[in-house]
């Protein structure tokens, strides 16, 4: 025979605040010890105890468990924030549990929170470790790009003063000369807009992602670029391509990182191309990027996407970037994967979920 004390017991033996909630008034009938330090008493309406209301909680960073598990007779569970009677707050995951009748109507709600505090402090920990990890990354591509933009200015720079001095010797009309100058001026605000845009690169954006239209952005601003390494980009981007959900300035990120990383891997050798395509598959985006350099060894197959990791000569690399490239993908809810023999190039395979 089940003892009548046998609910009360049950849940005063776990080791983490629960209580029963009788669905009709929010009100708590029963309490373990654990919920009682955390301020829960009986009689007392749920949202009152652990959130200080007046009333139920209705927003979408406090859902009311106990509405949702009347609206769907099912568990349900969400992150609240809970404070206790001294005013201490802790992070809670919150599990309500429907108690239903003979008529398959919900008349009681056992609620467990479980302390998160910690583990939601570590985590956001690591993801401030990980967005400053990924800032050292774009500064360092930010940086080659400003040395190679740099240069690529000259070189408008000196055909505005080329037309400047042939007006001014009146071997050309001011009308020719002009015109010519447009176009080397909008040459250089898309240099710097390119620049621009990156600098301002959020990879913890949600939204949606055209990656043909990512790529096709930053292509403006690495052709003229690489055109003078005398490499070779071609893109073969499916049109109509479904949008992915995460953040534009991820995608660029992988890219540049992406380039740089094969412009340092074929710098020297005869054959400088690059292919980039992308296609779409039942639920999922794929998108390619390979190139004509070396290839991975067999033995660093397995290591590549490990932070500092680097076969190149000291101070020629820092070795997070193709981590950043896996860790940015992960963002995106994708994956990436590496093909490549010794002397026939590599090639990075990412697949990418619909939303």
């Amino acid at each position: 025979m089940i003892p009548d004390n046998i609910c009360f017991e049950a849940i005063t033996a776990l080791d983490f605040p629960c209580y029963v909630i009788d669905a009709s008034n929010y009100e708590v009938i029963l309490a373990n010890p654990l919920a009682t330090h955390w301020g829960v008493r009986k009689e007392k309406k749920c949202y009152e105890l652990t959130h200080k209301r007046t009333t139920p909680c209705d927003n979408l960073e406090h859902p009311c468990p106990l509405k949702e598990v009347l609206r769907t007779k099912k568990p349900f569970r969400v992150k609240h924030i809970h404070e206790t009677i001294d005013g201490k707050k802790g992070i809670f995951e919150v599990h309500g549990c429907p108690i239903m009748n003979s008529m398959g109507n919900v008349t009681y709600m056992v609620e467990c929170s479980i302390d998160i505090t910690e583990q939601e402090l570590l985590r956001q920990n690591l993801t401030d470790t990980e967005n400053k990890f990924f800032e050292v990354e774009k500064m360092a591509t930010m940086g080659e790009l400003t040395a190679s933009i740099g240069h690529e200015i000259n070189n408008p720079i000196t055909i505005l003063k080329g037309y400047a001095t042939l007006m001014k010797d009146n071997k050309i009309s001011i009308e020719e000369g002009l015109k010519a100058q447009e176009k080397t001026i909008d040459r250089i605000v898309q240099l710097l807009q390119g620049l621009k845009t990156l600098s301002k690169v959020d990879v913890n954006t949600d939204e949606l992602v055209d990656i043909n239209e990512t790529i096709s952005n930053s292509l403006k601003l690495i052709l003229p670029l690489f055109k003078k390494e005398n490499i070779v980009i071609q893109a073969d981007l499916q049109t109509d391509l479904p949008l992915i959900r995460g953040s534009v300035g991820a995608f660029q990120q992988i890219l540049l990182n992406l380039f740089s990383n094969a412009k340092d891997a074929m710098s020297g050798r005869e054959k400088k191309n690059i292919l980039i395509s992308t296609a779409s598959k039942q639920q999922e985006v794929i998108f390619r990027f390979s190139d004509d350099g070396p290839g991975i060894a067999p033995e660093h197959m397995n290591k590549i996407f490990d932070a500092y990791f680097t076969t190149k000569a000291v101070g020629k690399g820092s070795g997070i970037g193709l981590r950043v490239v896996r860790d940015l993908t992960r963002k995106l809810k994708g994956e990436v994967q590496v093909e490549s023999s010794p002397e026939k190039g590599a090639a990075f395979i990412f697949n990418f979920r619909l939303p």
